[in-house]
C-alpha cells in the first residue's frame, strides 16, 4: 500500500497542481473581499539628525514628506499609522550656508503595514546664526473707552530693547512689538506683555527666532478727554401734565436752573438741556415741591442728580353769574 503512494501523488499531477492554485486563489479572494489591499499616503514630519557646525542654523523648518504605505485597507487607514512613521535628515556634514539635498531616512514601527514608496532626499536651507539688539515698539490692540485717550509720548517700555537670535537673513528685517489691550483702561497702568517678533510685512515669526527677554513692562498713560458744559434743567411731566379736573397749574420753578455736565465733547455738543424724570400731577390738588431725578445722558456725569421743582396748583375759578337786567318802564 505504501509503495503505491508515489504513483497516487504523481497521477494526474498537472490537474492536481491546477486545482491547488485555483483553491489558493479562491481563498485569497474570500479573505480580501471584505478587507482588500490598499495604499495610502501620509505626510511625515522630518526631524533633523546630527549637529550643525557652530554658527549655522536652519533657515526654515524642514518640510514634511509624503510617504506611501501598503497593506490591507483596515491597517493602512488606521488613524494610528502616522504615529508609527518617522523621517530623519542628517545635517552633520553641512559646513556653510546654502540649499542642500540631504539623504532622508524613513522608518516604520507598525508591523501590519510596509513602506511602499518614500523620497530619498529632502531640501534644507542653512543660514548663518546671528544676534541683534532691537527696540520694542508699542502697539494698542484695543483703544480705551470713549472719553479716554492714550498719551503715547509718555509710554515707557522696560527694557526698551530686546535681543533677537536666529538666521541672519531673517533678522535683517524684523521688529519687536509689545501689544496692549486698553479696552477697559481708564487710568494709567503698567502691563506685562509678551514681545512679538514680526517681519517687514507685520507677520509674526515662529520658532526660528528667539527673543530675550520675552516679556517686557509697558507703562501706559491714559488721560480723560472730557469737557464740561452748563445746560438748563428742563422739567417734564407724565401723561397730559395736568392735575385733576377743577385744578390748574399756574406755574413752576426749578432749582437749580442749570446743571454742569461732564463728558466727551462729541456727546455734550449734541445736548441742549438736561431733563427731569417725568413728574406725575394726576392726583395733585395743591401746590407742592417735588425732588425729581435728572436723566443723565449716556457717557456723561452731572454736577447734581436731583432738582427741586416747586409747582403751584390752584382751583379753577368759578364763573361769576351775569345779573338780570331791570325791566324797562
Amino acid at each position: 500500500m505504501i509503495r503505491r503512494l508515489p504513483k497516487l501523488i504523481t497521477r494526474n499531477f498537472q490537474l492536481k497542481l491546477i486545482a491547488v492554485v485555483v483553491a489558493c486563489g479562491m481563498w485569497v479572494g474570500v479573505v480580501y473581499a471584505s478587507d482588500p489591499p490598499a495604499i495610502t499616503t501620509y505626510n511625515v514630519h522630518v526631524q533633523s539628525r546630527g549637529v550643525l557646525h557652530s554658527g549655522l542654523v536652519l533657515l526654515h523648518p524642514i518640510a514634511a514628506v509624503a510617504v506611501r504605505v501598503a497593506g490591507v485597507a483596515s491597517n493602512v487607514r488606521n488613524l494610528e499609522v502616522p504615529r508609527h512613521l518617522s523621517a530623519e535628515a542628517d545635517l552633520s556634514h553641512i559646513v556653510k550656508p546654502g540649499e542642500y539635498q540631504v539623504p532622508l531616512k524613513v522608518e516604520k514601527t507598525d508591523p501590519n503595514v510596509w513602506i511602499w514608496s518614500k523620497p530619498q532626499r529632502v531640501s534644507v536651507f542653512i543660514d548663518r546664526e546671528t544676534k541683534r539688539s532691537i527696540p520694542v515698539h508699542f502697539y494698542v490692540s484695543a483703544a480705551p473707552p470713549a472719553g479716554f485717550t492714550v498719551n503715547t509720548a509718555k509710554t515707557v517700555i522696560t527694557p526698551a530693547n530686546v535681543t533677537v537670535e536666529g538666521p541672519e537673513s531673517v533678522l535683517a528685517n524684523v521688529q519687536a512689538v509689545a501689544s496692549v489691550n486698553l479696552a477697559t483702561g481708564r487710568t494709567s497702568l503698567t502691563y506685562s506683555e509678551t514681545v512679538k517678533i514680526t517681519n517687514s510685512a507685520g507677520l509674526g515669526l515662529g520658532s526660528e527666532v528667539s527673543v530675550t527677554p520675552s516679556v517686557v513692562s509697558v507703562g501706559v498713560v491714559i488721560a480723560s478727554k472730557t469737557t464740561q458744559s452748563v445746560l438748563p434743567v428742563r422739567v417734564t411731566f407724565s401723561g397730559n401734565g395736568q392735575p385733576p379736573s377743577g385744578y390748574i397749574v399756574t406755574g413752576w420753578q426749578v432749582i437749580p436752573l442749570t446743571i454742569t455736565a461732564t463728558g466727551p465733547a462729541s456727546v455734550l455738543t449734541a445736548l441742549t438741556a438736561v431733563s427731569t424724570q417725568p413728574i406725575d400731577l394726576a392726583h395733585a390738588t395743591s401746590s407742592e415741591t417735588v425732588n425729581a431725578l435728572l436723566v443723565t445722558p449716556t457717557g456723561t456725569s452731572l454736577s447734581s442728580t436731583v432738582a427741586s421743582v416747586v409747582i403751584t396748583i390752584a382751583p379753577v375759578a368759578s364763573a361769576s353769574p351775569t345779573p338780570t337786567p331791570a325791566p324797562t318802564p
